[in-house]
Parts: C-alpha cells; structure tokens; sequence
C-alpha cells in the first residue's frame, strides 16, 4: 500500500491509512489535502449526485477535489463502505459534517447507517440529543429518534435548568420547530399530551418515545418493534 498519491503537476497528498488501496480505481482529495483511494462503481453505484459528477469528470489522473474535510469524508465514505465508524465521545463534529454529506450527495441511507452506530445514543452528550433528533427527521429515522427520545429527553429532564428546553413543551419557541417536518411535531406533542401521567422520569419518556413510534411508523411503512428493541 502507498502512502502518497501524487496529483496534476506533482503535488502529493498523504492517503487516509484506511483509503490507501491502489487497486481503487478512484482518488478523492479533501478540502485539507488528504487523499482516499474509492471504488468509483460503488459511489455510482449508490449516489445520482456522484453518478453525474463522475460522467463528467475530465481529471486525467481520476482524481476529484471535494471541498469537505478529510474527517467527514472519511466518515462517509466508511459508512458508505460497510466499515465500522468507532464512534468517540469527541467526534460530533466530524460526525455531524460526515452524515450532512449524505443529504448532500443523495444518500440518505447512509445517513440512517451512521445513526445507528451512535451507541449509546447520548455518547455525544445529552446537550446534542435535540441536534441528533433534527438529523434523524431528515432521514425520517424514527427508531434512532425514539432512541434519543427516552435517554436524551429523561437525562435532560433531570436538570433544572437543562442548556436546551426542546424537552419541556412549555417553554418551546420558533426555534425548536423551524427545522423539523410537521408530522414529527405533530406526533412529538400528541406524545407528551397523551403520555402517561404519574410515572418516574424514565418510564414517562419511554412512554413518550414508544407513542412517538406508534403515531409514526404506520404512517411511514415502517414495521412496528417494541422500545425495549431500539434503546
């Protein structure tokens, strides 16, 4: 395996050690010079946005330049890939950026796959469980929301005074709402007005997240699992 590829007019760039494959028919270089070495059939292969990139790509070296960092992209193609992420408590960022490429680039699949290896789903902080619940309605993800719904929202409710107040309905503004579609709003706040009264914290946010799914997931087609298969 090489470690550096080298582009039009000489310049190198470092291959990412998990992209470095030069049986890979396809380079992709990050906005910060780090090179990943793709199978260009399996990003046409998932992607309409690649599909067109790559029919017009005209780089002798078959080579593209992505304006993303080497962090997100090495999240998304991972995912894109089948490889495990290896999550960390301190890759939000990296994460956030990676999984928005999969709206990006047409790929929402990948999107929901990149969820699903947030385990636990409050491992970036119970503060990033509203920013995780606005990613997984872009995805119309409903079994990572109803995740984020019973351990975000029953660890944020035991603050008094929580850093964001998407959890506690009465003290909801603009926007809490403006990113989210209609339907999960409308099935957000029939669940807490419909919840169960008189339950500890825990149990009333897993009432909560198991109504979210009912009202939901007949809605999208999804099949219908027990909350104790999704915390």
């Amino acid at each position: 395996m090489s470690n550096i590829y080298i582009g039009k007019g000489g310049k190198e760039y470092r291959y990412h050690e998990n992209f470095n494959d030069t049986d890979k028919d396809l380079v992709i270089i990050s906005s910060d010079d780090i090179a990943f070495r793709v199978d260009s059939f399996i990003l046409q292969a998932h992607s309409s946005v690649f599909r067109s990139m790559l029919s017009i790509n005209n780089s002798e070296n078959n080579d593209v330049h992505l304006d993303h960092s080497h962090q997100a992209l090495e999240m998304y193609l991972s995912a894109l890939n089948g490889y495990e992420l290896k999550l960390k408590c301190y890759h939000w960022k990296s994460f956030k950026e990676g999984i928005e490429l999969c709206n990006l680039y047409d790929t929402p699949f990948i999107g929901t796959k990149m969820l699903s290896q947030v385990t636990p789903i409050d491992l970036f902080g119970d503060h990033i469980g509203h920013e995780l619940f606005v990613l997984a309605s872009t995805f119309n993800d409903i079994l990572t929301a109803c995740r984020i719904i019973s351990t975000c929202g029953a660890n944020r409710a035991c603050y008094a005074k929580a850093a964001d107040e998407f959890w506690t309905l009465d003290e909801w503004d603009g926007s809490h709402l403006d990113r989210l579609p209609s339907r999960w709003i409308w099935a957000y706040v029939r669940a807490h007005t419909e919840r169960t009264r008189k339950l500890d914290i825990k149990s009333t946010w897993d009432d909560i997240s198991t109504r979210f799914r009912k009202l939901l997931l007949p809605v999208s087609g999804y099949r219908i699992c027990s909350i104790e298969n999704i915390s």
